[in-house]
């Protein structure tokens, strides 16, 4: 079973994940959609605010 600890690490990572190809793509079109931008904006702030929020409430071990 998945403890609480990995869990949030496991979202922080899938933010940060999403961040850095987030960027690359969007800094590879030429003319990138507000939608585009929104939609990675939203999804990392979703994925790496869930994690930090819930890390304070798991215990390590």
């Amino acid at each position: 079973m998945i403890s609480g600890f990995e869990l949030a690490l496991a979202l922080i990572l899938a933010g940060l994940i999403v961040l850095f190809v987030g960027a690359t793509v969007l800094v590879q079109l030429s003319a990138p959609r507000g939608w585009m931008i929104g939609a990675y904006v939203t999804l990392d702030a979703a994925l790496i605010g869930t994690g930090l929020v819930l890390l304070p409430f798991t215990a390590i071990g």
